[in-house]
């Protein structure tokens, strides 16, 4: 057989379907190793491509992730768009094909954060859920696909479809009239736009992920005594 009559033979590869969309740190362009095997074993599977978009903080980044998905003629035949972010990563390596498989516009996974802005910092979910008044408790996750108002700007796949019927900015932090006290944040400032553009935004909460940080224990252990007794000096 002639290497030409081969070359025809050679089936056609799968284009990805998926754009991993990363804001990445201006200054070094690093994300947490376990974020690279996760984005390199869907490069691997041709279920998902990374894009490392470098920025000051994740606002402007992922708001030219979204231009770029958009308008550009590399991204066009992709049909979604997965948010992560350079500090966090699934726990399943399939996280991609999981969230494709449920063939909602927008689905997204659950992240531990900390929050400090109660009486002491506790963990919860990165999830309003629908009709919810604040974030998900840890110990509070349905076992089955539910529902929210607001997700995190991490493990969200969003359809094509979804970011063509809204207007940039399509992220962006809010604040108050004086623009000193910060009132929203820009992935929930995402969430009200797609949900203002008539979609509904679910939770598989199965794909769960991993987040990590970096932080001296003394300064847990202050902002721990902080949340406790204000600003009193012993």
């Amino acid at each position: 057989m002639s290497r030409k009559a081969k070359k025809q033979r050679r089936p056609t590869q799968r284009e990805f379907p998926v754009l991993i969309g990363v804001p990445v740190p201006t200054m070094d362009h690093k994300v947490n190793s376990g974020l690279s095997v996760f984005m390199a074993g869907c490069t691997m599977r041709r279920i998902a491509e990374p894009y490392g978009q470098p920025s000051r903080d994740a606002t402007p980044g992922r708001n030219k992730i979204i231009r770029d998905f958009l308008t550009n003629p590399q991204y066009q035949s992709m049909t979604h768009l997965l948010f992560m972010d350079a500090d966090t990563c699934p726990i399943n390596p399939y996280a991609v094909e999981r969230l494709l498989s449920h063939q909602k516009d927008v689905v997204a996974g659950v992240t531990p954060i900390l929050m400090t802005n109660t009486k002491l910092p506790t963990l919860w979910w990165n999830i309003v859920p629908e009709g919810g008044k604040g974030n998900m408790p840890i110990n509070q996750l349905p076992k089955d696909l539910f529902k929210a108002d607001k997700v995190g700007g991490t493990t969200i796949l969003v359809h094509r479809r979804v970011l063509e019927a809204m207007e940039p900015p399509y992220q962006k932090v809010t604040y108050d009239e004086s623009h000193i006290e910060y009132t929203q944040s820009e992935d929930y400032y995402f969430c009200d736009k797609i949900r203002a553009a008539g979609f509904n935004i679910w939770v598989d909460p199965t794909i769960m992920c991993h987040h990590w940080h970096t932080m001296d224990m003394m300064m847990i252990v202050q902002m721990i005594i902080r949340a406790a007794y204000g600003n009193k000096e012993n």
